[in-house]
């Protein structure tokens, strides 16, 4: 029997004969109406071609045009009296049925109707076989009871039918499977499926008021949207109610709101295994670009289904053994936006194994791209401990490759980034150890007092994992030593006898390091005096530091020979600055000489050519008193300097 052909379901919905032959007379009384003129539709239109007082003479045209074959004009009336009850099942079955025909006659032309009128099939169906309304209907009018079996039988036959009409033309059609009729009618079936369980088991506030037994999916969803208000509202409520039953935590709640979503094509191609399909069709899409940083919510719309669709597909690469391929897919699926919580122990397996793919039975293991492996599954299951000591032991291999091509500190930090994995593990504690000894051996060497502050934290950090490495100790203790001096020049008394404290602490007993047995202030003195010196006395930028580090280190300690020394230096200043005839700042350093300088002759000799040098300059000046003061200082710091001051053939006011 063809779709074009009268079938028993419909002849089931027809009038009884009695009312049959009431709407008989009551038409009789419509003198002087043409009814063929009255009831021929309007193509295209979603308006009534009837008047409303006619309106109960729809069905009757219907059945009689689609008798004469005239399907499309039978489907317009039918649709017509469709949008006066949207919800009632008979008009929806009789919509059904009609909107089929039209689609499976050859005689539409018209690609677009032909497809609208299956696509009105296909919702209206899904709703008439879900809905219980319609079976009760059936049952009395047939007066045969159907039982669930035979219901599902029935419903399962009506379905594949329908489905094999929609399958030929796809074919004929060549379209693909995401944009298949096949598919949406799969997807109406599913929706109004579980529409339907979810009503049997919820009470929730279904809002078709018309009956709460009634099941759809979204394509019927979307004709109610068209058939203006107020089903436009209806519909909206209904969204709304799919949305609160989804967000109820409930699987099937989930699964419905999924169904009604324009996603829900994907939906359906998962629940099939059919997810490469899926994976293919979104992102070859616009909708799915990549989230943005800030977006911390869930994923929705398509970038949820992607990666549920990305995740169903790694695994099935794991019960494949596909362990590189899973790993890819669980990183894409988080990069959609899905939840890998309930898989980390998948995850942890699909990276183990991939990486012991690429050292295991190896003649040259690739440890570099086996811990990126690793270290990739490691960031979506963070918590997988086995993992982290897999990754522990790639490190190690790593940092020995390093230590072989002289990169300490590339093995070093692969040694560390081992160690925060897996702190329990005694050959990761040795290589970390190793490294770290050599690489404080190394700074002791070269000393880079421009990066101490970095450097002592740093060596703290190794001593709080191991206090009982002696070369970090001795390190440390050196760098603290050094940056006590550094802050001693800048005054911070305190802070630099605590580092000189602390750097004391760290030495061995016996140890011979910064003068065995001084306390720290001597320690500190010790250390500036040490860095005073060597000084190149002809730089008066060198003398003048070096004399500032002394006059800090006295400060702490006065060391034995530091009082001459520092004379020294100020006889060597006076000097640079006397030929520079810079007198006046030359003798102003008389005030800086130690009064506990034991050999202070060379700065005296020094003054007192300063002061001759102002004398000179003075009388020149024609201030005779104030020469006469400064050659008074000359005898003063120096006896025996010449008195002939002025040459030989001068008179000599002065003496």
């Amino acid at each position: 029997m063809g779709f074009g052909e009268q079938t028993d379901v419909l002849e089931a919905f027809a009038p009884e004969r009695r009312k049959a032959l009431a709407l008989f007379r009551a038409s009789v009384t419509l003198a002087g109406v043409d009814l063929e003129r009255l009831s021929a539709p309007v193509p295209d239109t979603a308006s009534s071609s009837f008047p409303a007082r006619y309106g109960w003479l729809r069905p009757w045209r219907a059945r009689g045009l689609s008798r004469a074959g005239r399907y499309a004009e039978a489907w317009q009336v039918r649709y017509e009296d469709w949008l006066a009850r949207p919800v009632d099942t008979v008009v929806v079955h009789a919509l059904a049925v009609e909107a089929l025909r039209v689609f499976a006659d050859d005689t539409e032309t018209d690609s677009r109707r032909r497809l609208a009128s299956v696509r009105q099939a296909m919702a209206c169906w899904a709703m008439v076989l879900h809905s219980a309304s319609y079976w009760q209907e059936l049952a009395r009018r047939s007066g045969h009871p159907w039982t669930p079996a035979e219901r599902k039988d029935a419903s399962d036959q009506v379905a594949e039918r329908i489905r094999q009409v929609l399958r030929d033309d796809d074919r004929a059609a060549e379209r693909p499977v995401v944009d298949s009729l096949e598919l949406a009618w799969d997807v109406e079936l599913a929706a109004a499926r579980c529409l339907a369980g979810v009503l049997a088991t919820t009470d929730c506030g279904w809002p078709v008021q018309a009956g709460g037994d009634l099941a759809f999916g979204p394509g019927f969803l979307d004709l109610l949207r068209s058939a203006g208000a107020p089903w436009k509202a209806l519909a909206e409520e209904v969204d709304g109610w799919v949305s609160d039953a989804g967000r109820s935590g409930a699987a099937s709640g989930d699964r419905l709101r999924d169904l009604m979503s324009p996603e829900g094509r994907y939906t359906v191609l998962l629940e099939t295994g059919r997810f490469d399909q899926v994976i293919a069709a979104l992102e070859a899409g616009t909708a799915t670009e990549p989230r943005a940083p800030g977006d911390a919510g869930p994923p929705h719309g398509p970038q949820r289904v992607l990666g549920a669709a990305l995740v169903a597909r790694a695994l099935d690469h794991l019960k494949a053994k596909r362990w590189s391929d899973a790993v890819r897919d669980f990183e894409d699926a988080a990069s959609a936006g899905a939840s890998l919580t309930l898989h980390e122990e998948e995850i942890g397996r699909a990276g183990r194994q991939a990486g012991l793919a690429l050292v295991q039975n190896r003649v040259r293991p690739d440890w570099q791209a086996y811990t990126g492996l690793l270290q990739r599954a490691l960031d979506l299951a963070p918590e997988d401990e086995e993992l982290k000591r897999n990754l522990a032991v790639g490190c190690v291999h790593l940092g020995r490759q390093a230590q072989q091509q002289g990169d300490q500190d590339r093995a070093r930090a692969r040694f560390a980034q081992a160690y925060e994995l897996d702190p329990s593990n005694e050959s990761v504690v040795a290589a970390l150890n190793e490294s770290d000894t050599r690489w404080a051996e190394d700074l002791l060497q070269k000393q880079p007092v421009s990066v101490l502050t970095r450097a002592i934290t740093e060596l703290r950090r190794i001593l709080d994992r191991d206090a009982t490495l002696r070369p970090v100790r001795k390190a440390l203790a050196t760098a603290l030593y050094e940056r006590s001096l550094d802050v001693a020049l800048t005054g911070a008394r305190a802070e630099a006898m605590g580092l000189m404290r602390e750097a004391r602490g760290l030495l061995e007993p016996g140890s011979d390091d910064w003068a065995p047995g001084r306390g720290p202030k001597e320690a500190v003195a010790n250390g500036l005096c040490e860095r005073a010196f060597p000084v190149d006395v002809s730089d008066e930028d060198e003398l003048r530091h070096a004399l500032d580090v002394i006059a800090v280190a006295r400060t702490y300690e006065v060391l034995p020979g530091v009082a001459d020394e520092q004379a020294a230096l100020l006889a060597h200043l006076v000097g640079l600055l006397c030929r520079n005839e810079d007198y006046d700042e030359a003798i102003r350093f008389v005030r800086r000489c130690p009064r506990d300088a034991e050999d202070r002759s060379g700065f005296d000799r020094a003054v007192a050519e300063a002061y001759a040098g102002r004398a000179r300059r003075r009388l020149s000046e024609g201030d005779t008193a104030a020469a006469h003061a400064d050659v008074r200082a000359v005898r003063k710091y120096d006896p025996t300097h010449p008195l002939a001051l002025f040459g030989p053939g001068d008179a000599d006011q002065l003496w």
